[in-house]
């Protein structure tokens, strides 16, 4: 959304460049989102956006599910039951 100046709902090749410029790295991000635009419009659309910043590896990782199960997994039991849902959730409303 900081990268869509004109709030169209896409990001143009000129704003990811001007966003991106001030980033020590911005060449690299800006030559990988550029790869993004599949349909080579000029604009990265939202679902382009994601597609290019999700890493599937990353995230399917056991690693990282183990972590996130570890959370509401409370007592460690390897179960999440219904008493830890309750639990995370009176969190969320308090938040």
């Amino acid at each position: 959304m900081a990268l869509d100046v004109n709030k169209d709902g896409s990001i143009s090749l000129e704003e990811l460049k001007a966003g991106l410029g001030g980033r020590e790295d911005g060449e690299t991000l800006y030559s990988l989102l550029k790869a993004a635009d599949l349909d080579k419009s000029g604009q990265i659309d939202y679902t382009e956006f994601i597609a290019a910043t999700l890493d599937a590896h990353t995230y399917m990782k056991f690693d990282y599910l183990k972590s996130a199960f570890d959370i509401f997994d409370r007592d460690g039991s390897g179960k999440i039951d219904a008493e830890e849902i309750v639990n995370i959730l009176g969190h969320c409303e308090m938040e």
